[in-house]
């Protein structure tokens, strides 16, 4: 069993004073006796009492030192690296992180937000879902006056901070690569059409394209709702049953590429003689996956403590603004090429 945390009425108690002396005499109070404070220490010593620092945050300051933050999913590679990254910065700023996971639902969203409010957070760092009804949860936490920065995604008229990826440079890079290695006929998996992310990768690839005098073949377009690796190999079934399937296929994700792999697999398909592929993440598939994935790299550390600098930054002024699109690059390995 958990030992109880001592409170100051546990010290009051063990004193037989009251909870203003005990609390006057731990803020060291000009009214208070050094006999009175040094009875008081020695006891909160014993007990090993420590202090609500949050509590105690909202009782001295206009702001207290607890961000929200607000993730689709925990288990996501590039999720987990962005909150690795805020955490790392929060800790070194004694900032406290509390996490909330909403499964891209934005009425799990609704209720984090109700949650955080209930804590008296000073801010919250918000990743929404891929649905676009995430807008209207933004709207609600400005509505309360409570700071907020977006990281990943964001929406056309949003005025706040925001730090994200360029994914249409993404999805760009990743298709040029695929035409310079000789590809005219490339294939995209891609999420849903309601995914802004997915819409900017999907944007890159028909920019490079155009770019190529190449015309996309509308059959070769394959929407994955929720971009996992079994939809791919689903959409795999059906796309080599045409007359001319891919030589090349871009993804809009490392696990929509791990489908690809496994279909490449059964059909005892040669990555990359028969399909080149490349994915999008960078993320520990890519790695994994044999021949290894060539994949466009995010550094989700460096966006998380960007983001936990700008929330703390707009804490301080309100009028500080940051709106900030980080270039991604294209790691190039086995998939692609058939000499790296």
């Amino acid at each position: 069993m958990l030992k109880k945390r001592a409170t100051l009425r546990d010290l009051a108690k063990a004193l037989n004073v009251s909870v203003t002396t005990v609390s006057r005499a731990l803020n060291d109070k000009g009214d208070i006796s050094p006999e009175m404070k040094r009875r008081v220490q020695e006891v909160a010593q014993l007990m090993e009492y420590k202090p609500n620092t949050v509590a105690r945050s909202l009782r001295k300051s206009t702001f207290n030192k607890l961000i929200g933050l607000i993730i689709p999913q925990v288990d996501h590679y590039f999720y987990s690296t962005i909150v690795k990254g805020i955490i790392n910065s929060a800790i070194m700023d004694d900032y406290l992180i509390i996490t909330g996971e909403s499964n891209h639902l934005p009425n799990k969203e609704r209720e984090i937000i109700d949650n955080y409010t209930d804590h008296h957070v000073s801010g919250v760092i918000f990743i929404p879902s891929r649905d676009q009804a995430s807008e209207a949860n933004v709207r609600e936490l400005q509505r309360r006056n409570i700071h907020v920065i977006l990281v990943d995604r964001t929406f056309p008229d949003f005025n706040g901070s925001h730090i994200r990826y360029d994914d249409q440079y993404g999805g760009h890079l990743a298709t040029t690569h695929l035409i310079e290695q000789g590809h005219t006929n490339i294939a995209i998996f891609r999420g849903d059409e309601k995914c802004s992310i997915s819409n900017a990768r999907y944007a890159g690839y028909l920019q490079a394209l155009e770019e190529h005098n190449l015309s996309p073949d509308p059959s070769h377009v394959r929407i994955c709702p929720t971009a996992s690796k079994n939809e791919a190999y689903d959409e795999c079934r059906e796309l080599w049953t045409m007359k001319s399937p891919p030589t090349a296929v871009f993804t809009i994700t490392d696990h929509l590429a791990a489908g690809i792999y496994a279909f490449a697999k059964h059909q005892q398909l040669d990555i990359p003689q028969d399909i080149a592929i490349v994915g999008y993440s960078n993320s520990e598939v890519s790695d994994i996956l044999d021949p290894k994935l060539t994949s466009i790299a995010q550094d989700g550390l460096e966006l998380g403590e960007r983001a936990k600098s700008a929330l703390q930054a707009t804490m301080k002024d309100a009028k500080h603004r940051e709106q900030v699109t980080m270039s991604t690059r294209i790691i190039v390995r086995e998939s692609s090429v058939l000499h790296v």
